[in-house]
């Protein structure tokens, strides 16, 4: 029914979580150093406004010697007991396993989350919990069964990855998608699914390749893509890649710095396929110019926030892991005309500490023409803007760029007059065109919008795409080099 989950052959996660019970009582401690192989299972759930139990540099030795079981909690509980039930004397969780105070340590666990997941022989998620201070499986103890269905009902009652609350937030899709099972514990049902099927304990089944809308988990052996023998074959697994990034951005994440991160698995998985190439700042390196084209939907992102000159950068302006809070990720379609040449965009800010899953500084140098625009407000929406919250300033803002008396459409990365330094009317702006045909005849060019860089001159940043049906600008080409 799902994949066979042998004992792992391969490096296990730094610190797992032994099991032991004596008697009626459980004993749990963190373990660094493992003898042979061994199955273990993962814990996805909503850390929430109430923080759990966590591992620091200050009680790390002492969580090596033992846990307590009255410090743990009922999440926490819930999982070792279940992981012991079903054989595994090893659990890993997250609060637990990383040292949340120490950034080395953290950012190299991070960006081992791909082998952490794929590789654990059960995931289980507590699915209607809003913290780690609700019970997994709230109900009176008796045997679960989500073996073979008589039927092939669909699981109506609960649709995976839109129910409960762990559904929406962002480090979790990664953790469903990279594993090869997951037991979802509801209120009053336990759900099992795997890359081939999802079972519920109601008895009904559905096999995962039924139409869904949403994207369904991959395991490990899924995720060996194949270097594409096609640009038809590339194009169609960047619109994969590009749907994943369209849930993706819609969930929650408590700290904002995190968006890169939490997805680093899933961009790792898709890395070592070899399908686009090398990745960095959430974009692909087979395909880097097109995917720079996304933007933002303006109807379907409520939960837009404002950009914040205080808080360090999320990711380089032209990523889109800059945009603060949830938000629906669009691209401009693929087009055979791309004329703009991306000559370097390693990220030249990645320290030893991050890599480049998990990298959030960065100059690209693109070489192409560049033309210069002046923006233009909506004089309806200047009246009234300051009463409006952010995401419905961004929805009601009406730009457009003006060049050789011609208007051009923009679609803007966020409020352009909300900033510290705002983007005024009349200001003058750049414009560099990435995919279309330039010349005389009527083409639909689109590009990227760019300002000079308050911190240095010598740099542009982003801060909208553009599309026009008429080249403005010179056809003299330069270099530019985007931060």
């Amino acid at each position: 029914m799902c994949l066979p989950g042998e004992a792992s052959q391969f490096q296990l996660p730094t610190r797992l979580l032994k099991i032991v019970q004596e008697r009626a009582e459980f004993k749990v401690n963190l373990k660094e150093e493992y003898g042979g192989t061994l199955r273990y299972a993962t814990l996805s759930h909503c850390w929430g406004e109430h923080q759990p139990l966590r591992t620091t540099k200050q009680n790390l030795d002492h969580h090596l010697k033992e846990i307590m079981w009255s410090s743990l909690p009922r999440t926490f509980q819930d999982a070792v007991i279940i992981s012991h039930g079903l054989g595994i004397d090893y659990l890993w969780i997250d609060s637990l396993c990383i040292i949340q105070d120490d950034e080395a340590d953290w950012a190299k666990e991070a960006a081992r989350m791909k082998d952490i997941y794929a590789r654990s022989y059960v995931t289980l998620a507590a699915a209607a919990g809003k913290d780690s201070r609700h019970d997994l499986f709230p109900r009176e103890p008796e045997v679960v069964s989500v073996g073979k269905a008589e039927n092939s009902r669909r699981c109506a009652r609960y649709t995976v990855w839109t129910t409960g609350v762990l559904s929406t937030r962002a480090w979790v899709m990664q953790e469903r998608l990279l594993s090869r099972r997951t037991l979802y514990f509801y209120e009053d049902e336990v759900l099992l699914e795997c890359p081939s099927t999802l079972r519920c304990q109601c008895g009904a089944r559905q096999h995962m390749n039924d139409s869904s809308e949403n994207p369904q988990p991959c395991g490990e052996e899924t995720l060996e893509l194949a270097p594409c023998s096609s640009d038809k074959a590339l194009f169609a697994l960047a619109t994969l890649w590009d749907e994943l990034l369209e849930q993706y951005c819609q969930l929650n994440i408590t700290k904002l710095s995190d968006r890169l991160p939490a997805l680093a698995g899933m961009a790792e998985a898709f890395e070592n396929g070899g399908v686009f190439g090398k990745y960095a700042g959430g974009l692909w390196d087979g395909l880097f110019l097109p995917l720079m084209l996304w933007y933002i939907e303006p109807r379907k992102s409520p939960k837009l926030e404002p950009p914040s000159e205080a808080d360090p950068a999320l990711a380089p302006s032209w990523s889109w892991a800059s945009v603060r809070g949830a938000w629906c990720y669009r691209r401009m379609p693929f087009s055979d005309d791309i004329y703009a040449v991306a000559k370097h965009h390693e990220p030249d800010s990645v320290t030893q500490s991050h890599n480049s899953f998990t990298a959030k500084t960065g100059v690209v140098t693109i070489e192409g023409c560049i033309a210069t625009a002046t923006i233009q407000h909506d004089p309806l929406y200047l009246e009234g803007a300051q009463d409006r919250t952010y995401a419905d300033r961004f929805k009601a803002q009406n730009i457009k760029l003006v060049a050789d008396e011609e208007y051009i459409e923009m679609w803007p990365d966020f409020v352009l007059d909300a900033l510290l330094k705002p983007v005024n009317p009349g200001e003058l702006v750049y414009c560099l065109p990435i995919q279309g045909k330039l010349g005389s005849e009527p083409q639909v060019i689109q590009g990227l919008v760019l300002r000079i860089n308050d911190q240095d001159p010598a740099l542009f940043s982003r801060i909208g795409v553009f599309q026009s049906h008429l080249w403005f600008g010179s056809t003299e080409e330069r270099e530019v080099k985007i931060c």
